[in-house]
């Protein structure tokens, strides 16, 4: 009885085969060459470049119709004055009217009215003595804590423009140099300065309103005719006891 051979026995010989044939299948047909991606990269480039300008052409269009808008709107900020840390003076216009709030941490305080013919061009800063003797000290405060820290000129200079600006009282000195000894003479003196400018803007707000009063007032009464002080009667000799 014979026996068949074990298929195990037979597997290498079927691949040795289909190796044979492949092998004799790529040198009459050639060798296999694979896709061309040449043309494929170029068209992903050019979709990129495309796709690119059309967006950088929305975003000059989308500006220019931004910037045209914010040009026509009834609502206008003329200038922000920083006070420092996150306080500012800012001046607002609203159709014809200005107004000058002012901006804290998380509140806005109407301060004042101006003059409606009056804008950010027309506007020129007139401070006062006072305001100006404040900021001036402060700017020495700042000088000599830059040179050399706080010392007693600093410290005197500081209680001189606590007084300028705001009280003349012993407890506002008090309070001033002991600001000076714990947080230094640097950061107090940027407190007095937003503080002197602020009594400075403050100020000019004022005189701003007193002049429209004032224009207001001689607009409105009228003018009145020189007045004319009536003739007194003259007095004649009587001829009676003459023509008698």
């Amino acid at each position: 009885m014979r026996s068949r051979p074990c298929p195990f026995m037979l597997y290498p010989l079927c691949t040795l085969s289909l190796a044979l044939a492949e092998a004799d299948t790529a040198s009459r047909f050639g060798g296999t060459a694979g896709p061309d991606l040449t043309r494929y990269f170029v068209v992903c480039a050019i979709l990129i470049v495309v796709t690119g300008l059309v967006a950088w052409g929305f975003k000059r269009l989308l500006s220019g119709n931004l910037s045209s808008r914010a040009a026509k709107r009834s609502l206008q900020t003329l200038d922000v004055l920083p006070l420092g840390g996150k306080r500012k003076l800012a001046v607002v216009r609203c159709y014809d009217r200005t107004f000058v709030l002012g901006l804290g941490d998380h509140e806005i305080t109407p301060i004042a009215e101006l003059d409606a013919a009056d804008t950010a061009d027309s506007l020129v800063p007139v401070p006062s003595k006072a305001s100006g003797a404040a900021f001036a000290t402060a700017l020495e405060v700042v000088r000599n804590a830059a040179a050399g820290g706080p010392g007693p000129r600093a410290q005197e200079a500081m209680v001189d423009a606590q007084e300028a600006g705001h009280d003349n009282s012993q407890p506002a000195k008090r309070i001033v140099r002991r600001k000076v000894k714990k947080n230094g003479a640097p950061k107090v003196a940027k407190q007095v300065q937003a503080a002197s400018v602020a009594a400075a803007a403050q100020q000019i707000v004022l005189e701003k309103q007193r002049e429209r009063k004032s224009r207001e007032h001689q607009q409105t009464i009228p003018a009145q005719p020189p007045r004319t002080e009536a003739a007194e009667p003259r007095e004649f000799p009587r001829l009676d006891g003459v023509l008698g």
